[in-house]
């Protein structure tokens, strides 16, 4: 409205429109209008704004606490490096704006009073449940690479199919894909893997993704039974994959995520406790949250975790000992009870808690000195 006021037309556009025709809440709102970068901060000049690609026309304002971003309409120049365009022309023409746009979904634009602007199909596709580019695939692929994950992107978390010229483009074109940088690869394939349609399309298309990484590796066949979870699905996918870690840092995941993933690909070749004691040195090596993830795994491959699950209900519930800092002694409380410091000691503190776990010894103080006189 502040723009229309000040005699500019401007739309939502691309993904919250999307997400609004899908009966979805956005997550968040774009908006394109033909007022120029310097035009917009002029419009909201009260507001704080924030010139995050003003070189591009985008101009984010930050209306209560909320960032909006608001990109001129542009004409995007040739894409020599296969991912960002050498410039961009501004213009005063919406359809010359989504023109450039990747596909049909992300292609449509909304005005309150002037309704949807869906010059491209984008709303039959929706009802079609299928993603098809903007114009001529080949040429969508060549200007930016990345589309060609985001597709499979989007086929995956909306359960749509791929149109099939759109499907020959991307595998025409897989090889521009390592012109893409790593994060860039990770945060789309993250978002790919966590989709309800994931194991389809990773089955069906996984092949396009070989130019930047090994796809044979993968396993997928119980993918759909996961929670829609980053670790979860990365430690299924990984867990016969010869160097998860490796795999994890080319693609430039965080420090977290890797460490969780390789501990969740060890658990996985693990047998599953068959005892209280046997459950408890598995969390003494891993932690119970992992432990717990391990499980969902276990159970979604359709092993039966009844009684493991079990263990792990008693083991929260009573808050059963399962390491050293759980023990009712430490470091000190031994040193006091004359006992050397070095690595003695922190052998000893490990063979309490091992005695602990295997119920040789309650775990209270006086209990515990006792017992470890009498190792």
């Amino acid at each position: 409205n502040r723009l229309n006021t000040h005699g500019y037309e401007a739309y939502v556009v691309g993904g919250c429109v999307r997400d609004m025709l899908l009966g979805v809440s956005p997550g968040d709102f774009d908006l394109c209008t033909n007022a120029t970068p310097q035009e917009t901060i002029a419009c909201f000049k009260d507001f704080r704004t924030v010139p995050t690609g003003i070189q591009h026309g985008t101009v984010t304002v930050i209306n209560q606490g909320v960032p909006l971003e608001i990109t001129t309409y542009r004409v995007d120049g040739d894409y020599t490096d296969a991912r960002h365009p050498d410039g961009v022309r501004f213009t005063r023409s919406l359809q010359e704006d989504l023109a450039r746009r990747d596909f049909t979904v992300n292609a449509m634009a909304y005005h309150p009073q002037k309704g949807l602007v869906d010059l491209y199909g984008g709303r039959t596709d929706l009802e079609k449940k299928i993603i098809r580019c903007v114009g001529e695939p080949n040429l969508r692929f060549t200007e930016d690479a990345l589309r060609i994950l985001r597709g499979l992107r989007f086929a995956s978390t909306l359960d749509f199919a791929l149109e099939p010229t759109l499907v020959s483009a991307m595998y025409e074109k897989r090889e521009t894909l390592e012109k893409v940088a790593m994060e860039r690869i990770f945060q789309e394939f993250t978002k790919l893997l966590c989709g309800k349609a994931a194991q389809r399309i990773l089955e069906q298309h996984g092949q396009v993704l070989s130019s930047v990484f090994s796809v044979e590796n993968f396993q997928v066949a119980f993918l759909s039974r996961i929670p829609s979870c980053a670790v979860l699905r990365y430690g299924y996918l990984l867990k016969d994959h010869p160097n998860p870690k490796e795999f994890l840092k080319k693609l430039k995941a965080p420090n977290e995520l890797i460490d969780e993933v390789e501990n969740l690909v060890s658990l996985q070749n693990q047998k599953l406790p068959t005892t209280l004691f046997e459950m408890r040195c598995l969390i003494y090596q891993y932690g119970i949250s992992l432990v717990e993830q391990a499980m969902v795994l276990f159970a979604a491959q359709g092993l039966d975790c009844e009684q493991a699950n079990e263990f792990l209900k008693e083991i929260r519930n009573n808050r059963l000992c399962c390491s050293l800092k759980d023990l009712a002694v430490n470091g000190q409380d031994l040193l006091t009870a004359g006992f050397s410091s070095g690595r003695e000691l922190g052998e000893r503190l490990t063979a309490l808690l091992f005695a602990v776990m295997n119920n040789q010894v309650e775990n209270q103080k006086d209990a515990l000195l006792q017992y470890a006189h009498s190792l």
